[in-house]
């Protein structure tokens, strides 16, 4: 853990009148980060973050591998991923022949193996009660969060004979692999041509997918904490205005000078100027006096949106590609928004954090630790208002 200073007086900018994240504007050259690439953001629907692999050459069954230890697939994140014209894409309905998982050094993976090819596909968490497709009762999933994998047309089921004869002779329920992140697998939907299945996972963390051949397959690797790039989570801190997060032990973090300590991250060490449009810090953190609606309405160059719960609050997850103003063009932004209005006095409340793509920052290994940070949040550490 680093903590860094500021240089002056708190200051600290408002959201502009059309609601957006808290963040001070530009980029210092050579502070805030290693340079990398902007990590442009793709829109819902297509593949974005989605790996299509012709051969398994160094991947057998769930994650065997002869040699060297296998890397996870797919692009990590947390944002839904689709593709096959999901979930209409059409063609003869896929045979489900297998489904398992297996834990790697790094990641868990879950693997559903189809016949012939594999289907439309959709990854994305989920917020409880988790319930069966169809009749709509409630299935029990062990963990805290939960990750519902479907894909269609596809059964595990072939009714195209005169009798029905089941292609996956398997369990509904995978124990979770050992020491891992995945605390259990459930089938959850084989209703209408659709499969599905939930995958329990301790905390919301980053995952990928893939499409593998010979045998088709399609793949998600779930990512265990920390290893979303920066170092774990190891540190924490308290912001004034109430909350508590973690970090990655090997980052720096803002004293207090400048803007309230706890709400600058940065994984080099970093100076707040005063009354300046510099950004030096990869992530930010406030609380802001703005109603969360106001802050949640559609933004221009929006791609994508997530509404769901942090610490019992309700929040929104946005990707935006700005089309100007604070940010230049085509900079990749993305910002979680969290209702703290109690109602006890009326003031509204919203804890903005996010992240921005600028040139001199790492912007996708920084998303997955601003995803990574919100899971661990405690909106109730002092409450000071």
């Amino acid at each position: 853990m680093r903590t860094t200073t500021g240089t002056g007086p708190r200051a600290l900018r408002r959201l502009a009148a059309v609601g957006g994240a808290a963040a001070l504007a530009g980029c210092a050259a050579g502070t805030g980060g290693a340079a990398g690439a902007g990590g442009a953001v793709g829109p819902p629907g297509d593949a974005a973050g989605t790996t299509t692999v012709a051969a398994a050459a160094t991947l057998l069954g769930a994650g065997t591998t002869a040699g060297d230890p296998i890397e996870p697939l797919g692009e990590p994140g947390t944002q839904p991923r689709e593709a096959g014209g999901f979930p209409d894409g059409g063609g003869p309905v896929a045979a489900l022949t297998d489904v398992r998982a297996a834990g790697q050094a790094t990641f868990d993976r879950v693997v559903l193996e189809f016949d012939e090819r594999v289907p439309g596909y959709r990854v994305a968490y989920v917020e409880p009660p988790v319930t069966e497709d169809g009749s709509g009762a409630p299935v029990q999933v062990a963990g805290s969060a939960f990750l519902e994998i479907r894909a269609t047309p596809a059964s595990g089921v072939d009714l195209s004979g005169e009798q029905p004869r089941r292609t996956y002779p398997g369990p509904d329920r995978l124990d979770p692999p050992l020491a891992g992140v995945v605390t259990e697998v459930v089938r959850t939907g084989g209703f209408e041509a659709m499969a599905a299945w939930t995958v329990g996972v301790e905390e919301r963390v980053p995952f990928g997918v893939a499409v593998l051949q010979d045998p088709p397959r399609l793949v998600v690797d779930v990512r265990h904490p920390g290893d979303g790039g920066g170092g774990t989570l190891g540190a924490t801190c308290t912001n004034p205005a109430g909350f508590r997060v973690g970090y990655p032990s090997d980052w720096s973090v803002n004293a207090g000078e400048t803007v309230p300590a706890c709400s600058r991250f940065a994984p080099d060490d970093f100076a707040l100027p005063v009354a300046s449009d510099v950004r030096v810090a990869a992530i930010a953190l406030s609380v802001e006096p703005v109603a969360f609606d106001r802050v949640t309405g559609e933004r221009p160059g929006e791609v994508s949106r997530e509404r769901l719960t942090v610490d019992g609050r309700d929040a929104v997850r946005t990707e935006q590609v700005t089309e100007g103003g604070l940010w230049p063009a085509g900079t990749p932004l993305t910002t979680y928004a969290i209702d703290l209005s109690d109602g006890t006095d009326g003031a509204p409340r919203t804890l903005v954090a996010d992240t921005v793509g600028l040139p001199c920052f790492d912007h996708r290994r920084n998303v997955e630790v601003l995803d990574a940070m919100v899971g661990t949040l405690d909106l109730d550490a002092g409450s000071a208002r």
